[in-house]
């Protein structure tokens, strides 16, 4: 059968790595979207050849250095290094399921939905933070002084100090999806319910979002311009002040400062020369 997108397949991640990019699908059949068959794509010069299809549920890709890892439901990891795959399925036990994967200053971080950040330290997972059972972690950033800050459902925002997080008070109990350093003293979050903070640990303020209700599911800095993935429209922030960079569907934002990509819903396209080009996703299996 032939799964492309749009229609047959759901992107559910992209990531960039020399001038090309990688992206996870799930297959979509008559029915809902397959989430225990994972297809991965490499892209180059605009075209996607499938180099992997997994037998199971993968959450997350990430890039390191001049590797690529996916993790898969279970937290086990699969390593594509020059061409060749290294699979580590065993890695995963006893940690807790890791729905994303962060790459932050150079390491591997795997992010779960039990409040457990785990750091990948070959040949095994290390637990960062205890188990909570109440947190699902959406994101891990550094902020602008060098800081790990990690945000979570609930209105979760917490430095990562010494294995332990240190809350930073939020007005908002909306579930918290990014957190991206604009300045040394600077950041800003967004989430669910169109939320958008700006400021530091000692005070963050509501951006004014003029009515929307989407998901601000990330930001990020291109071509000198903080971009953020609003859904439906990707909006830009003019100092504390959000307008429509472009009119187009952004579920998420991805870029290396170079490249800018978003994907939404059953697609993924790459920003070039002014415009947004789809990346075709087919796949006969």
């Amino acid at each position: 059968m032939r799964y492309r997108t749009p229609g047959g397949l759901y992107p559910t991640c992209i990531a960039l790595q020399d001038a090309g990019a990688y992206v996870i699908a799930h297959p979509i059949g008559d029915g809902p979207v397959d989430a225990d068959r994972t297809l991965l794509f490499e892209v180059r010069n605009n075209v996607a050849t499938l180099i992997r299809d997994f037998g199971i549920e993968v959450t997350g890709i990430g890039c390191v250095a001049d590797s690529l890892f996916a993790v898969d439901g279970y937290s086990g990891l699969y390593r594509f290094r020059d061409g060749q795959w290294t699979d580590l399925p065993d890695v995963g036990d006893p940690v807790p399921r890791i729905n994303a994967l962060r790459t932050v200053a150079g390491k591997l971080y795997g992010l779960t939905s039990e409040g457990v950040i785990c750091l990948w330290q070959d040949p095994a997972w290390v637990e960062v933070t205890p188990n909570d059972d109440d947190t699902y972690l959406f994101d891990l950033a550094l902020d602008g002084s060098g800081k790990m800050v990690a945000t979570g459902d609930n209105g979760f925002l917490a430095y990562v100090v010494n294995g332990a997080f240190q809350q930073i008070d939020v007005p908002t109990n909306a579930s918290l999806t990014s957190v991206f350093a604009l300045s040394k003293d600077t950041m800003l979050v967004t989430g669910w319910n169109a939320t958008a903070l700006i400021g530091n640990a000692d005070q963050l303020t509501q951006l004014n979002v003029d009515g929307r209700t989407e998901t601000l599911m990330n930001s990020v800095r291109w071509d000198n311009k903080v971009l953020i993935a609003a859904g439906e429209e990707i909006l830009e922030l003019n100092g504390t002040t959000l307008s429509v960079f472009d009119s187009t569907p952004a579920i998420r934002l991805t870029c290396d400062g170079n490249q800018l990509w978003k994907q939404y819903g059953r697609g993924v396209d790459k920003f070039e020369s002014g415009r947004w080009i789809n990346i075709p996703l087919i796949a006969d299996i």
